[in-house]
């Protein structure tokens, strides 16, 4: 008796990353022929500009998802850390490089301080990190309060060695975004 084709697709799909691999492929054919500079190798390299500082997020979110865990403040960390740097700098007059590890330590308290209340209270991963995703919002939201910039002005004129940091090529052809944009 034969099999019906609808159990010979699904047989194929039994591996959940196959399924994934040809649902990809099959988006690039269908935005390929809607747009035929989709396809241009430039143009998709480009394009990785936009997501790499998201990407290099994830890498770390996965860390903890891969232990069980789940860590939906990461963006407001991030988010806390980019107003400190820039109003420390800015209107505080603290050296950029001094403002930037202040910034990775506010990072680590933040974490650290998530860290404690999962691993030692009991507290679940999810209430922390929807309570602390919340928190460092505010507290960005407070700092930037402290800033004399006028938020739509945003901050600008980084020191030239602070621009360098995104002046590299990844693989000698990826180049971040924000390098051309930060004047």
């Amino acid at each position: 008796m034969k099999k019906p084709l609808s159990s010979k697709i699904g047989g194929a799909f039994k591996n959940w990353n196959t399924f994934l691999v040809v649902l990809l492929v099959l988006e690039f054919v269908v935005f390929g022929f809607a747009n035929e500079k989709f396809l241009r190798i430039p143009l998709l390299l480009n394009s990785i500009n936009d997501f790499i500082a998201i990407c290099l997020i994830s890498l770390f979110v996965t860390f903890v998802m891969i232990t069980g865990g789940i860590d939906i403040q990461a963006g407001s960390i991030v988010g806390l850390t980019s107003i400190v740097i820039g109003v420390f700098w800015q209107d505080f007059g603290l050296n950029i490089w001094a403002a930037v590890l202040l910034a990775v330590a506010i990072a680590a308290v933040c974490g650290a301080l998530s860290g404690f209340f999962v691993a030692y209270c009991g507290v679940q991963a999810m209430v922390v990190t929807l309570g602390g995703q919340f928190l460092y919002a505010g507290l960005a939201l407070l700092v930037s309060t402290l800033s004399s910039t006028e938020s739509y002005q945003g901050i600008s004129g980084f020191p030239e060695s602070f621009k360098a940091l995104t002046g590299f090529k990844l693989f000698g052809v990826i180049r971040p975004r924000c390098s051309s944009s930060w004047e």
